[in-house]
């Protein structure tokens, strides 16, 4: 049998193997999967071996690499030691020039003198019990390294390093380990003893603490990474790699567009938009908005940062295995993102939720996918997450919170996807239909293999979606001619106002059809309140005489335990749903029965006239703010507690109302437009946090 493995050859000055040569050159593209994947396969057919043969040589280059780092950094490090350390204590020979015997003199021989700073390489540290001192020395270290080569940010309240994984560029969070690593190798420090000598020690992990728990670091902030062009918050499309202190963007792109057109023409525009969907066009939509909503996940990656809020999860649905769902997120992410895309399933229960969102958020990961949905997917913590601005929750095994921005994008796949009602409103729909019992089967297409097209001409659909973009700007930014999302209107202000400006219709037109067919918990209650009026009408009835009705009603959310829990169940459950306008009734209370028990009817509900005058929308002024106060009353909040009103009365004025609750109230934490922050504990619930500030210079014992 034929070997196919390589053997690169030992390192040579005098001769170059062209082997050896394509096999480095080929692991210095890592960094750029893309690349690598692509020119894998060239040189693969250039050395005429298997492209697993060039994988095995790549994988070797890259071990020998780091055991001659690690050699080298073995090295020095003996070196350093050897320069440091004093002659043996037992060493009291005369050293050779001394004539005579100087009793003085034999008394120095060998004793261990303190070495100079040009001792140690590098900046030096001396560790001493001043907290703040070290600290703030150790910190301008890093900043001095910052400055040259720019890897450290602060993401939210986290520390973090510019990294890279085999899907791209990722955040990295500090903790002790890391961060002694870096400090370890950027200065020397050092500890003076009672007798003023000094030896090389150790990082303290007191002091790599406190620059982590330090509330305000003196990093520069990071909002988001980009692999590509993108539109900044200011309006301009950043093109230059590295970091831009104006957006918070770090970009890494090996990406060549040349001039973009700051007008763009008609025709310039018709020829980024035919060209941007040419990738889709094998793929079954089932409507013109299904289409749309992809078009409009495409764009997303290159507006992102431009959107100072939540933007809504995409659901790329079909009714069978095999349409190509996961292929169609891939070729609508790879443009913007490359193989950066963070792929998780779907969790079991909130806290499992909690874990997986928290680690792909805490490392700016560009993507969230959630592939190959399988069951009801019904989590409040997904939904709160896909309204947050800010992410909070609780370090895994800590009682520290992280708090980072959600700058992502989210995606779900899978066969007839159904959701509870909170997270069916926080989605838009994209179905694929192929009209076939086996898709799989399908032949004929135009691109066969579309991911490999999309790969070889993504700088073509980069320059296509900015000209998109700038023709939108270029408009002054238009709105679409459709009602916004609630709680994603700045979403459907610049997606929908690029695809009108790019002529692509049909966007947000499938909303009815996405909340009736995927909705579980909402058929599921249309269907109880129908079956409820055909029965009882309009009389005021108690929870048992519903549960009835209730049992007869598939998917209606009751739990699994015995009559009289699941009783409960409904009466709470009512309780969610009271004043609610479901299947064209109101569930309104309806007195109390024997016993003071809860009772509840249905009232048919006709929709109030407006007088022809009512101001609607635009048209209301705006409210004007609250006047400064005045001298007088206790200052309470934001405002003034008049005199003569009494606390109960002045907070009901503070606090406006809110309406009543869609679906699981408790599961509602996006607030109002998504503008917040979301603080989540290891139980999902709401919760407060308070920041405390302590002194810099703090005084601590060192070890």
């Amino acid at each position: 049998m034929q070997n196919n493995d390589i053997t690169l050859t030992e390192p040579d000055t005098t001769a170059h193997d062209p082997i050896d040569e394509s096999i480095s050159a080929l692991a210095d593209l890592l960094s750029d999967p893309i690349k690598y994947e692509l020119q894998k396969k060239e040189v693969a057919k250039k050395l005429r071996v298997g492209v697993s043969a060039i994988q095995k040589a790549v994988k070797n280059l890259i071990d020998d690499r780091k055991k001659a780092e690690t050699k080298a950094r073995l090295d020095r490090e003996e070196a350093y030691e050897a320069s440091i350390t004093p002659p043996p204590s037992g060493d009291r020979s005369i050293p050779e020039g001394i004539s005579e015997v100087d009793p003085k003199s034999i008394l120095e021989v060998g004793k261990p003198k303190p070495p100079g700073p040009k001792t140690f390489d590098g900046p030096i540290i001396e560790v001493s019990p001043f907290l703040g001192k070290v600290s703030r020395q150790a910190w301008e270290i890093l900043q001095a390294h910052n400055e040259k080569t720019p890897e450290f940010f602060q993401f939210g309240n986290e520390v973090i390093r510019i990294g890279s994984d085999k899907y791209g560029v990722i955040l990295k969070p500090q903790n002790v380990d890391r961060l002694r690593h870096v400090l370890g190798r950027l200065a020397s420090w050092v500890k003076t003893d009672a007798d003023g000598n000094q030896k090389a020690v150790l990082p303290p992990e007191v002091f790599l603490r406190d620059m982590l728990a330090d509330p305000a670091p003196p990093l520069p902030e990071i909002e988001q990474v980009a692999s590509v062009p993108v539109l900044t918050e200011g309006g301009t499309i950043l093109t230059k790699n590295g970091y831009d202190p104006e957006s918070r963007i770090f970009m890494q792109s090996s990406i060549q567009l040349g001039p973009l057109p700051e007008h763009p023409t008609e025709k310039e525009i018709k020829s980024a938009a035919s060209f941007i969907q040419e990738p889709l066009t094998d793929f079954p939509f089932e409507g013109v908005a299904d289409r749309a909503h992809a078009v409009g996940l495409f764009l997303l990656g290159f507006v992102r940062h431009t959107i100072d809020g939540p933007t809504p999860n995409h659901d790329i649905d079909a009714p069978v295995p095999g349409t190509g769902k996961s292929l169609l997120a891939d070729v609508l992410l790879t443009p913007a993102y490359g193989s950066n895309k963070g792929i998780v399933t779907a969790a079991n229960d909130d806290d499992e939720w909690r874990k997986r969102l928290t680690a792909q958020l805490v490392e700016g990961r560009p993507v969230i996918n959630i592939d190959n949905v399988r069951r009801p997917l019904d989590s409040g913590t997904l939904a709160a997450a896909l309204t947050a601005s800010v992410w909070e929750d609780r370090r895994l095994g800590s009682t520290e919170m992280i708090r980072v921005p959600v700058r992502c994008v989210w995606v779900t796949t899978g066969n007839n996807v159904v959701m509870s009602t909170e997270l069916a409103r926080r989605t838009v729909r994209i179905r694929l239909d192929p009209q076939a019992e086996s898709p799989e089967d399908r032949t004929g297409f135009k691109y066969p293999e579309v991911l490999r097209w999309v790969q070889e001409h993504r700088a073509d659909l980069v320059r296509s979606a900015l000209i998109l973009v700038s023709a939108w700007i270029a408009k002054d930014r238009p709105k679409p001619s459709v009602s916004p999302l609630g709680s994603y209107e700045r979403w459907t202000h610049v997606i929908g106002g690029i695809l009108e400006v790019a002529g692509i219709p049909g966007f947000l037109e499938n909303r009815k059809t996405l909340l009736l067919e995927s909705d579980f918990e909402g058929q599921a209650l249309r269907a109880f309140v129908s079956t409820w009026w055909e029965k009882f009408k309009g009389e005021a009835v108690k929870v048992s005489d519903l549960y009835g009705v209730a049992n007869e009603i598939e998917g209606l959310p009751l739990g699994t335990g015995n009559d009289q829990a699941r009783k409960t169940a409904l009466g709470k459950r009512l309780g969610n749903q009271r004043n609610r306008i479901i299947g064209g009734y109101r569930i309104e209370k309806g007195g109390t029965g024997h016993k003071s028990v809860i009772l509840w009817k249905l009232v048919p509900f006709e929709k109030k006239r407006e007088p022809e005058n009512f101001p609607r929308g635009s048209e209301m002024p705006p409210p004007s703010p609250p006047p400064y106060p005045e001298q007088g009353g206790a200052r309470c909040c934001s405002g003034v507690v008049p005199e003569g009103l009494g606390k109960d009365s002045f907070d009901s004025l503070q606090t406006p109302s809110q309406p009543p609750p869609l679906g699981n109230s408790g599961s509602e934490l996006g607030g109002l437009g998504g503008g917040g922050g979301v603080k989540i504990d290891h139980q999902g619930k709401n919760r407060e946090s308070a920041e405390k500030i302590f002194s810099p210079e703090e005084f601590v014992e060192v070890e």
